[in-house]
């Protein structure tokens, strides 16, 4: 699959390229896109984004923008059916995201999503496909951003300790034992989880474990069977907490 589809820029035009591809399960190196933005739609499957800021995960049914100038790279686990757009960033009304946004795609930006992948590549500023992209900037701005971010710190002790977490989600070592294992005290991870990605080392903690039960709840594994490998002591709790993280149960989030 190619993620770098060709593309180039038209001064004083609104530039847009759209293909739809199936991404088979591997890693795509990091790069950049210097002149333009990206949308991606996840039609099936999950796909995993990395950028230096933190990871991001597009489940099923969401949008991923990756602003121009962002380093990312990709990770597709199980497989994903993706519709990506590429927006020149002369475009009028280009949300002013930074980075990386993801987003709960309403039912008319899905059509115009729909809509856009299936126009020529450029249009003068003052047309009905030009519009179009206008509508679908506009909307995209008033969607409410899914959590489903993993913002990753960058001293090497709470790194580490990111990556114990990660390594066995279900666990519930505490803090303190890690900490002595990655040569800090716990207050200092605390101290470096508060400063770094701008979470609690507990709130970080139980994001990482909803990102891992959305994977597994995009392949299809029952919510029984998540709320445990990702260490609930029964699925009630784990709905729960769900619904407080993505304000709806499990099984209305993948209902798309």
């Amino acid at each position: 699959m190619d993620m770098t589809a060709p593309y180039s820029n038209h001064a004083g035009r609104v530039v847009v390229t759209g293909f739809r591809t199936t991404a088979g399960p591997g890693d795509f190196s990091r790069h950049v896109h210097r002149d333009r933005a990206q949308l991606m739609y996840a039609a099936r499957g999950l796909m995993h984004v990395a950028t230096p800021a933190g990871r991001w995960i597009l489940p099923p049914g969401r949008a991923l923008w990756i602003a121009a100038e962002t380093e990312h790279g990709l990770e597709v686990s199980r497989g994903a059916d993706l519709e990506i757009l590429y927006f020149g960033i002369d475009a009028p009304n280009l949300p002013a995201w930074e980075g990386c946004a993801v987003v709960n795609v309403s039912p008319l930006v899905r059509h115009l999503i729909e809509a856009c992948m299936d126009m020529d590549d450029v249009y003068p500023r003052d047309t009905p496909e030009a519009r179009r992209i206008g509508v679908l900037f506009d909307e995209l701005s008033t969607l409410p951003k899914a959590p489903v971010s993993l913002p990753m710190p960058r001293d090497a002790r709470a790194v580490r300790v990111a990556q114990i977490v990660a390594a066995d989600i279900a666990s519930r070592v505490p803090l303190r034992h890690m900490a002595r294992e990655v040569g800090a005290s716990e207050r200092t991870i605390e101290r470096l989880f508060a400063a770094e990605t701008r979470m609690s080392f507990g709130a970080w903690r139980g994001r990482a474990r909803m990102v891992a039960a959305l994977e597994r709840l995009a392949a299809g594994e029952s919510v029984q069977a998540t709320s445990f490998a990702i260490g609930y002591e029964n699925p009630s709790s784990f709905i729960a907490n769900f619904r407080a993280t993505f304000g709806t149960t499990p099984g209305a989030y993948f209902h798309h």
